[in-house]
């Protein structure tokens, strides 16, 4: 193999008494003893490529550095080429002995290498010293997929940076704003719904980096249910109710159902239930389900308006002197009661307290009256919705004071006369009727006038003057 070429080769070997001289020819050992030595011209490819950095320090990324290409060559090194080494796969980046480029995190291993008329030769790779700051900032999980919450979670953040990051910090993404969580590389914590995004920063001296946000697949059981009311406000009674029922869960609620709350009686299995308003459907409340449990809705009292309605409680108490009667009245809005006592002045006392949110009760103390007159009390309820009024108490009483037992016969001569006088009128009336059917029948027909015997008038005379004498006559006496 030829290492190089002579391009002109003199030897002279001079020896001194007692001295041999050696010499070495492209590692071929000569032995001079006489005349004088020397070599005029050697030529050979090139040898001990190297590179030198200026600055020689570390350098910031996308700083000046410059790079020169040196090597020992006869004859001179005719060309140089800078490689860029990227894990053995070789890029060139530059055709000249000085290499100057801004410094890269993507260039730190490059090499020269010199080139003759008799070959080539590499110098080793240097490595630049580029610092920047951190970049392609990640989270890693020691296992992925969803997580209960109240589970233990581990995240590790990590990034590329020169020189290596010296703080991580952790922080909850919120919709608004970014909460803190803690500093470390390593971030333990207890999985939880209210911190399902999360993303770390690494920090050292020359700057930051974000890694992009981590969602967190926590799963728990449904809360926060709540119940939207259409339409919203009072609804009248009858009219149809729409409510809708949702609920925070994941994985998704799996089953709606509807409950009264007075009870828990089941009315329904969907988000959605539309029924008939009325009066006397309680407050009720939905119950959202998913595999990890359940949650109830507060209840919901709906505002179901009606008219107003007196109940069957309402009644009259009495003694010697006074009438008690109470009035007791249901209706939404709450109806107001009043009493009517037509024809009466008597002294009377009225009082008022409510039963529930839509029922109320009125009591009126009545002394009894002295007259005569048929005495009533009428109770009288009302709202923006309607009216309704029911008569509680009618009784007459004579001019002078009256036991319970006196009272009654009072109440039964009044009967008796009231019988009277409709068999009166019916008297009359028959009458009346009569002359109509006998004047009728006079201008239809003579015929039929001639043919009536007195006898059959003699009947209807007498049987009509009965009734208006049985209608006329004092009852007998008791």
């Amino acid at each position: 193999m030829m290492l190089g070429r002579i391009a002109l080769l003199s030897l002279s070997c001079s020896s001194t008494v007692g001295l041999t001289i050696y010499y070495y020819l492209f590692g071929v050992r000569a032995k001079c003893s006489s005349s004088n030595l020397f070599i005029s011209s050697v030529e050979d490819r090139p040898r001990n490529t190297r590179v030198t950095v200026q600055p020689q320090t570390s350098v910031r990324e996308h700083s000046h550095v410059s790079l020169t290409c040196s090597s020992d060559a006869s004859p001179a090194v005719q060309h140089y080429r800078w490689y860029k080494d990227d894990g053995g796969a070789l890029t060139v980046i530059g055709n000249s002995a000085v290499l100057t480029m801004n410094a890269s995190k993507d260039t730190t291993a490059v090499f020269c290498e010199a080139q003759n008329d008799l070959g080539t030769d590499n110098s080793t790779v240097t490595r630049l010293d580029v610092q920047y700051s951190p970049r392609n900032t990640t989270i890693s999980r020691l296992s992925f997929g969803a997580v209960v919450e109240n589970d233990d979670v581990t995240l590790t953040c990590s990034s590329d940076a020169s020189p290596a990051a010296r703080l991580y910090r952790w922080y909850k993404a919120d919709a608004e704003t970014d909460t803190h969580i803690r500093d470390s590389a390593v971030l333990t914590m207890k999985a939880s719904k209210d911190t399902t995004q999360i993303f770390c920063e690494a920090l050292n001296d020359l700057g930051t980096d974000r890694s992009a946000v981590t969602h967190l697949d926590v799963r728990y059981h449904p809360r926060n249910t709540r119940v939207t009311v259409s339409p919203s406000g009072p609804v009248l009674e009858h009219h149809i109710v729409t409510l809708e029922c949702s609920s925070d869960a994941n994985p998704v609620v799996q089953r709606y159902s509807w409950h009264h709350a007075d009870g828990g009686t089941l009315i329904g299995n969907s988000a959605l239930l539309k029924m008939n308003a009325s009066k006397n459907i309680a407050d009720i409340f939905c119950r959202a389900q998913n595999d990890l449990g359940t949650d109830d809705s507060s209840n919901i009292p709906l505002d179901v308006q009606f008219s107003p309605r007196i109940q069957r409680s309402s009644n009259c108490t009495e003694d010697d002197e006074r009438i008690r009667c109470s009035c007791e009245a249901e209706g939404n809005p709450v109806p107001v009661v009043q009493w009517h006592l037509p024809g009466i002045s008597s002294n009377h006392s009225i009082s008022s307290e409510p039963l529930s949110v839509s029922a109320v009760r009125s009591v009126i103390t009545v002394s009894k009256p002295l007259s005569s007159d048929l005495f009533t009390l009428l109770c009288h309820s009302s709202n923006s919705l309607g009216t309704r009024q029911q008569l509680l108490y009618a009784q007459a009483f004579q001019q002078e004071h009256i036991g319970s037992e006196a009272g009654a016969g009072v109440a039964i001569t009044l009967l008796i006369a009231f019988v009277f006088i409709l068999l009166a009128l019916v008297a009359v009336l028959l009458y009346v009727v009569r002359n109509l059917h006998v004047r009728l029948r006079k201008s239809q027909s003579k015929v039929l006038a001639l043919d009536q015997t007195p006898e059959s008038n003699e009947f209807a005379e007498d049987t009509e003057m009965n009734i208006y004498t049985s209608a006329n006559k004092p009852p007998a006496e008791q």
